[in-house]
């Protein structure tokens, strides 16, 4: 009894909703068929108005036009000897204005009957009149004035010359019937804007009307079918397919995740005949922070969108998955692996190609590298987690210009350890003070005496041995401690050069190494200018050294700036160990420096035969015309500094002169020693 009810309810409820939809769908075409009337109507009137409007203009036309032509009339017969001839053209002309204007008066009247069943009949009736101040009956005057004029007897001169054309029926400005056509465009004008300002609501009111039948026959007929027809069998598909993704799909870039890699164990039949089994590959993005910082963290979809769709289209074969943040893997054979310098080359080209991300242009840079899977091990998501981990130990060893993939083994793992032991000691030394500058001399190539001093680092032990920068350097730039360690090495620097000042010691220009973390550090303009204010008037002022692969970075543009601020303080720019690196010749003459240093492999192969000395000469040549000042460094020989000075250069550096060495060492030394001799 309570379920009959129940669905007596149900069916009664549903009816009523049939029938407020039949309802709706019937109010709803009434209103189609009314405002449509009304929009015929409108535009109806539209056309007449637009009829009207055209006549009228042609009117106006015309009269201007016979306006020039009585002129011309009344002055030809003020002469005294008027042209019979002309005079002739002139009434033709005349009449022919008169019956244009007579044949598009009669247009006019005829569209009376057309706007009288419109409803701005009243306020437009004015121009059709035939008696008082209406344009209709104005113009019939001034063709009649007209019509007068020229049909006097030709021998009545004097009455001619006299006669004159009523106010009215001038057409010159603010002539009343020149006021009557422009008030009756302005009518016309305005009336014709309210008709289209009507068109297009009607219009809108019809669209939406349409639309909504539309949406109530949905609503009625299709969208209850297919409702009934697939409701259950996509909520199944859905559900399946939903289950699926979470499960072993990435969400953002569409690939597999490690589990769905595992799972498609079908596609890895080829894998498993492989004698000596597979490797794990993996490709990591490595600036994927710096490009985050210039796209935003909310368009990285777009971003690793990207770099899987590169990664399919340079191999379809392949299966790919995306294994973390930055992060992509496939299984490969041993045979691929062999044959890595065919393919790893254009794989990282292929992925590190500029692309463009909302207007933001960004080149990603990335590391490769493997790790073995041995044939009797069984597939499962917990070996490929192990051998990814191994991978990224192993990718810290990719070259980018090597096309050989690191190999995963077990001294890496020590070796990692290692490294961060030597980082988390670097750290420790910094707080205490331990990294201290070493000066080295240069002096100057044709007197041998010193002229300025480059700094270098130490890491002092606590046996008082020292460590050279080629043991902690790598370390501390791959870690960002070098930022912190080169600060404290210019709060002593700036130290010693006080004190040397203060004692009359000349130590001429101070040169201080700066790597590419520290020169684009945003504290570094402003540390250096504090140094710079603090130099005593001694010191001849501050060298910032960078490498040739610091100047040719990335961002060109942004270094060139930091190095004309640079300069701009008055402290000199030097390329170190020139020739070692890439520079163009476009690159030095655009880039702001001071100082090219040649790095001692240069010096070194220097013989008295003359042989090794081309390359040498050939860039202490170039430096000159280039007007930069040119330090070689290396120098161990008087052979050696003897040839240099010969080919030009400007400053020396090297063992011969003498070694680096801590400030009291260097304090005592150009105390006692203040210059060399060739033939020493």
């Amino acid at each position: 009894m309570i379920e009959n009810t129940s669905d007596s309810k149900h069916a009664t409820g549903m009816g009523r909703l049939v029938v407020a939809y039949v309802v709706s769908l019937l109010a709803l075409v009434l209103s189609i068929t009314i405002s449509y009337v009304i929009l015929q109507n409108i535009i109806e009137t539209q056309r007449t108005l637009h009829l009207v409007n055209t006549h009228i203009n042609a009117i106006q036309l015309s009269v201007t036009d016979s306006v020039g032509v009585l002129n011309d009339y009344k002055f030809e017969q003020k002469k005294n000897q008027s042209n019979t001839r002309l005079m002739r053209l002139i009434e033709q002309r005349a009449l022919a204005s008169v019956d244009e204007i007579s044949l598009r008066q009669k247009n006019l009247l005829a569209t009376r009957d057309r706007l009288v069943k419109t409803n701005i009949w009243q306020a437009l009736s004015w121009i059709f009149d035939t008696e008082g101040k209406s344009l209709n009956a104005k113009l019939s005057r001034y063709l009649t004035h007209i019509r007068n004029l020229l049909n006097e007897p030709s021998e009545q001169s004097e009455s001619k010359q006299s006669l004159q054309i009523p106010v009215e029926a001038a057409g010159a400005k603010n002539g009343s019937m020149y006021n009557s056509f422009q008030q009756a465009s302005i009518q016309l004008q305005d009336a014709l804007d309210h008709n289209t300002t009507r068109i297009e609501t009607v219009h809108q009111i019809l669209t939406a009307l349409v639309l909504s039948v539309m949406f109530l026959i949905s609503l009625l007929v299709i969208l209850p079918l297919l409702r009934k027809l697939s409701s259950e069998h996509q909520s199944l598909e859905t559900a399946n397919s939903s289950l699926f993704k979470i499960a072993y799909t990435d969400r953002e870039t569409g690939l597999p995740n490690l589990d769905g890699l595992e799972k498609d164990l079908n596609n890895l039949v080829s894998f498993t005949d492989a004698e000596s089994g597979f490797y794990l590959l993996l490709i990591r993005i490595k600036n994927l922070d710096e490009i985050y910082n210039l796209i935003g963290s909310h368009r990285a979809s777009a971003l690793l969108q990207n770099v899987a769709s590169r990664l399919q289209q340079h191999d379809s074969t392949q299966q790919w998955c995306r294994s973390g943040e930055a992060e992509f893997s496939s299984l490969i054979t041993e045979a691929k692996v062999a044959n890595a310098s065919q393919w790893v080359n254009s794989l990282q080209s292929e992925i590190t190609a500029k692309l463009t991300i909302e207007s933001v242009i960004v080149r990603p840079t990335v590391s490769l590298a493997v790790s073995r899977i041995k044939k009797s091990q069984v597939i499962h998501a917990n070996l490929l987690w192990e051998h990814l981990s191994n991978a990224r130990i192993a990718s810290c060893a990719f070259k980018p210009q090597s096309c050989t993939l690191p190999e995963y083994h077990t001294d890496l793992k020590s070796e990692l350890s290692n490294k961060n032991e030597l980082i988390n000691q670097i750290g420790e030394g910094i707080i205490k003070q331990q990294f201290v500058p070493f000066y080295q001399v240069k002096v100057d190539a044709q007197s041998g005496t010193p002229c300025s001093l480059e700094v270098l680092s130490r890491w002092r032990q606590p046996d008082n041995t020292y460590k050279s920068p080629g043991l902690f350097i790598p370390a501390a730039e791959t870690s960002g401690l070098i930022v912190n360690l080169t600060y404290s090495i210019f709060d002593q620097v700036l130290i010693d050069i006080k004190k040397w000042c203060a004692g009359g010691l000349p130590i001429g220009r101070v040169a201080i190494n700066v790597a590419a973390d520290v020169l684009h550090h945003n504290e570094f303009i402003s540390r250096l200018e504090t140094m710079n204010y603090s130099l005593p008037s001694l010191c001849e002022g501050l060298e910032i050294e960078i490498t040739e692969n610091i100047a040719l970075g990335e961002d060109i543009e942004k270094v060139e700036t930091l190095l004309s601020a640079i300069q701009d303080m008055g402290i000199s720019v030097a390329i170190d160990d020139f020739g070692t690196g890439y520079a163009s010749l476009q690159t030095l003459i655009d880039m702001p420096l001071d100082v090219l240093k040649i790095d001692r492999s240069f010096v070194l192969p220097m013989q008295e035969s003359g042989e090794g000395n081309e390359v040498v000469s050939a860039m202490i040549s170039l430096s000159n015309k280039l007007n930069k000042k040119c330090v070689v460094e290396g120098v161990e020989t008087a052979w050696q500094w003897q040839q240099l000075v010969d080919l030009g250069a400007d400053e020396l550096q090297g063992f011969y002169f003498h070694k680096p060495a801590p400030a009291a060492e260097l304090e005592e030394f150009l105390q006692n020693k203040c210059e060399w001799q060739m033939s020493a």
